[in-house]
Order: structure tokens, then C-alpha cells, then sequence
């Protein structure tokens, strides 16, 4: 019995000391793990020293691409103000003077102004005040950075235009010319006038003055406003004011006793005027003739001799008179003288019979004169249209006058014309036409034609 409880005992010795070596034993190896766990530690202070080095060296600093460029942007659009870097993911600093935009990447100013994307700036709604410089730069050492520059453009357009005294200054005065416009930058103002169908440059600048001016300064004057991205332009329209200029339709009229002369005259100017008749230096009882604004009319029925003479249409406004004269006469009265070559045409008015036609020629080499006879129709009328071809003279040169008398007298002498081409061929003298023009007041029977045509076959081949 004693021997069994000696071998329970020795037998639980036996299993205390082999549990003891085995703890001992696998303590010794979780101390060797921990040291080899620490050495390998990437957080150890060796690695901490190595901090800022890679396998390859240091970081390099970045580069900005981007040149500094100068961007001009009409108001109210946007731009975008470019910084490429070479390094990607590079942080940035947008900065305009002292203020900062964007710093490192966060957003400072007004988001609904400015807006990055990526390394870039966009500006939205440019105005005016946003014109300047605006600086990208890389917080590195040493730094870098550029310097972009907006310029804000606004259209050019012009708000007013005006001239002194609404556009009809009086003459001699100065007449003032203004131009107002608006623009960014400022536009440039030039002004200039149509002249004979050409569109002249007269000056530059928002007022332009024309001294003591004429009635030729009157037009159409251009104002130009010039700007960076477009023109504007506006007219104005000048008319210089000046005295009347009276017209007369007929500088002398015949006439007889008894017979309804009728005057006309017109008056050019825009000013308001007053017209007036005169016979001589008495004036005429303006019940006696008509006006409708410049123009006025008298007609004449003359009763004795004395109703014959000088009438004058005169009218006056606030800058002056001006007056054209009428002569009504009793002698004949030569018109509408014409040359074609050697061939003469005119015509005659004469309310009383004429009595001679002659045609004077005066050569312009040697200054001497030949009278050539023309014959006098039968008919009688108070018109007469003629046509005569001259060749009895040398070849030449010559002017050309014609005469012609009626039984008050010789009329006065029809204005000079050229003739030319003068040939020495009796064979082509000849009476074109002798007769009363077609829209004469007398109509002739066909017995006075028939001895109208004989006579002048007579005259012919006694030429």
C-alpha cells in the first residue's frame, strides 16, 4: 500500500518538471519573435531618418509651361487664365496683388467669380474692374510663378450726335460738331463729309469746329467711332442758312397790246421768305399776282406802252434779298440757238410781223464778220422755229449770232454759238426749214402751205 502512494508521487514530480521546461523553453522563443518584429518595423527610427529620400534621390521642383500671355476679354464673358505645371497634381497658388484667389488648392474668393479647374483659373462675368494682372505661382523652394494680364474690351458705340443751331447755322457763324461715345478702351472719334460723291476725313476728336462757314459747308458730316473689336457710326445733316436765290423761267418775254404776258419765279432757299413784284422802283399791288411758298406768278395784259418794261421778282428773308428782273418787250425775242456742224437752229417769238432775220458771222481766227439774209416767212405767228445750213463763207471757224426786227423794232441780239465744219459749196446752201414752230397759236389753210412750199422752192433755186 505504501509503495503505490510512493509511485503516485514520483509520477505527478515527473509531469511538474517536464511542463515547466516546455514554458520556459517557448518563452525564450516569443522574446526572439518580439526582437525580430521591432527590427523590422518600417516606423523605426532608421526608416524615420530616411524620410525625403526615395530609391532615386531628392523630389525635383516643378516648372510652370505656361508663358505670361495678355487676355482680352469683351465685358460680361468669361475667360480662363491657363498655368500648366510639368509635375501633375501640383498645388497652386492664384494670387491678384496682395489677395489671394485660390491658395494650395483651396478656394478663397467668391466661387460664383472664380472657379479653379485643376491648375487653371476661370473668371466668370468679366467687368471693368477685373482689367489687370493675375499671378500663378508654385509654392516651392525656390518659387515660380507667372503673371497673366486682362484687358476688359467693350464695344464701341455712339450715344449722341449734334450740331450747333440744330444743323443750320447762319453764314459767317461757327457751326460746332459733337460726337459722344462709349467703349473699352476709349473709342477714337473721326469725323468726316460727303464732297462730290467721296467720303472726306475732316478731323478727329469728339468736338470739331468749322469757322466762318458757307453755304458749300451744307452736307452730310460722318461721325466714326473706332474701336478695338468694331466701328459705329451716326450722320447728321447741316444746311447753312443763306439769302434767297430767285429764278426766272424767261429773262425777257414779248408781247403786244392786248396780249396776256406771263411771269414766273422761283424761289431756292429753305428759310421762310416773302416775295414781291416790282415794275421799275414802284412795287405791284400783290393782288395782282399769286404766291405758294417760293413760288409766285403775275401775268401781264399790257394796255399801252408804258406796260412795257422792267419787272422784278425780289425776296427777302432774315439773312438778305435777292432779286431776278424780266424784261417785257414788243421787239421779237431769238431762243434755244443751236449749232450741229454747219447747221444752225433757233426759233423766234414775235407777236407782231417780223420784218428782217440775219444771221452774223464772225470768224475767230482773223476777227472779221459776214451778214447772211435770211428770208422772212409769210406766215404769221408769234412762233417760228428755223433751221438754216451755212456754207457761202471760207472754211472755218466761226461764231454765230442771229438778228431779227419786227415793226417795233430790232430785238436784242441771241447769244453766241460755235459753228463748225463750214464748207465752201454754194450746191448745199440751203433753207433746212423756215416756218412757225408746230404748237403755233394760227393754223394755216392747205392753200396758204401750197404757196408757203412754192415760195420756198423759189428761194432755193434762186439761191
Amino acid at each position: 500500500m505504501e509503495l503505490r502512494r510512493l509511485s503516485l508521487c514520483l509520477a505527478f514530480l515527473l509531469v511538474a518538471v517536464i511542463s515547466h521546461s516546455s514554458e520556459a523553453r517557448h518563452s525564450l522563443e516569443r522574446r526572439e519573435a518580439d526582437v525580430d518584429f521591432f527590427q523590422d518595423d518600417p516606423g523605426s527610427d532608421n526608416e524615420q531618418n530616411d524620410e525625403g529620400e526615395d530609391e532615386d534621390g531628392p523630389i525635383p521642383n516643378a516648372t510652370i509651361l505656361t508663358k505670361p500671355e495678355v487676355y482680352k476679354v469683351p465685358i460680361g464673358k468669361g475667360v480662363r487664365l491657363e498655368c500648366r505645371i510639368d509635375i501633375p497634381d501640383t498645388m497652386v497658388t492664384w494670387m491678384r496683388g496682395d489677395i489671394g484667389l485660390v491658395v494650395l488648392g483651396t478656394q478663397l474668393a467668391d466661387p460664383n467669380k472664380y472657379q479653379k479647374n485643376g491648375t487653371d483659373l476661370i473668371i466668370h462675368n468679366v467687368v471693368q474692374a477685373d482689367a489687370g494682372g493675375y499671378q500663378c505661382k508654385v509654392e516651392q523652394t525656390p518659387p515660380v510663378q507667372i503673371e497673366h494680364q486682362i484687358v476688359v474690351e467693350q464695344a464701341a458705340q455712339i450715344t449722341s450726335i449734334s450740331a450747333s443751331d440744330d444743323g443750320k447755322p447762319a453764314p459767317g457763324s461757327d457751326l460746332t460738331l459733337s460726337c459722344s461715345a462709349t467703349g473699352i478702351p476709349a473709342p477714337k472719334i473721326i469725323w468726316s463729309k460727303l464732297v462730290n460723291g467721296q467720303n472726306a476725313k475732316i478731323g478727329e476728336g469728339a468736338v470739331h469746329t468749322i469757322k466762318n462757314v458757307k453755304a458749300e459747308d451744307s452736307g452730310t458730316y460722318y461721325c466714326y467711332a473706332m474701336g478695338t473689336t468694331n466701328a459705329d457710326t451716326k450722320t447728321i445733316e447741316v444746311s447753312v442758312r443763306r439769302k434767297p436765290n430767285v429764278h426766272v423761267h424767261r429773262s425777257v418775254i414779248n408781247s403786244a397790246i392786248g396780249v396776256e404776258a406771263f411771269m414766273r419765279c422761283n424761289v431756292h432757299e429753305q428759310e421762310p421768305v416773302s416775295i414781291r413784284w416790282f415794275k421799275g422802283d414802284q412795287e405791284i399791288d400783290p393782288s395782282r399776282y399769286t404766291t405758294q411758298g417760293t413760288e409766285s406768278n403775275f401775268t401781264v395784259v399790257p394796255q399801252s406802252d408804258a406796260d412795257f418794261g422792267t419787272y422784278t421778282c425780289r425776296a427777302e428773308c432774315v439773312f438778305g434779298t435777292h432779286h431776278r428782273s424780266i424784261e417785257l418787250v414788243e421787239t421779237p425775242v431769238v431762243e434755244r440757238l443751236e449749232s450741229d456742224g454747219s447747221k444752225l437752229s433757233w426759233s423766234v417769238h414775235s407777236h407782231l410781223p417780223l420784218r428782217s432775220i440775219e444771221i452774223q458771222l464772225i470768224d475767230t481766227v482773223n476777227g472779221t464778220s459776214k451778214n447772211i439774209e435770211v428770208p422772212v416767212p409769210d406766215q404769221k405767228t408769234h412762233e417760228y422755229d428755223f433751221t438754216y445750213v451755212v456754207n457761202s463763207v471760207q472754211p472755218g471757224l466761226y461764231d454765230a449770232v442771229v438778228k431779227v426786227e419786227n415793226s417795233k423794232g430790232m430785238g436784242e441780239n441771241s447769244l453766241p454759238v460755235e459753228l463748225k465744219d463750214v464748207e465752201q459749196d454754194p450746191a448745199r446752201i440751203q433753207v433746212a426749214r423756215l416756218g412757225p414752230s408746230p404748237g403755233a397759236a394760227h393754223a394755216h389753210s392747205p392753200t396758204t402751205a401750197l404757196i408757203s412750199t412754192v415760195l420756198m422752192y423759189l428761194l432755193v433755186r434762186m439761191l
